[in-house]
């Protein structure tokens, strides 16, 4: 099933109609992927380990190729919260801090 646009002769029938199969085609085919391959969103996975003292810069890399908008942490092993560091991210690397120490995690960088 493929994206349509509404025909200019169906009136507000067709334009519901097609809404609704275009909605069905994103609902049931978007995708992160499996957590170590993506699907169809524009984003990477990656895993890192938090440093063993909280509040400490760490780096990620990642094969986005290109800055990072932002990430998300999709699994963690201890409860933490994840934030930003303050080197600017690049093409290769993004750079994080934690408020947990020693903590796995899996992020899908975006």
């Amino acid at each position: 099933m493929r994206p349509v646009l509404p025909s200019n002769y169906g009136g507000q029938r067709n334009r519901e109609q097609v809404d609704f199969q275009n909605h069905k085609i994103l609902r049931g085919n978007t995708s992160f992927g499996d957590g170590v391959n993506t699907d169809n969103i524009d984003g990477v996975w990656a895993t890192a380990t938090s440093p063993g003292t909280a509040n400490t810069q760490f780096t990620v890399n990642h094969t986005l190729q290109r800055i990072p908008v932002g990430f998300d942490v999709k699994k963690k092993d201890a409860a933490c919260d994840v934030y930003a560091g303050i080197t600017a991210w690049t093409t290769t690397q993004i750079f994080l801090k934690a408020t947990g120490i020693n903590v796995h995690l899996t992020l899908f960088i975006h």
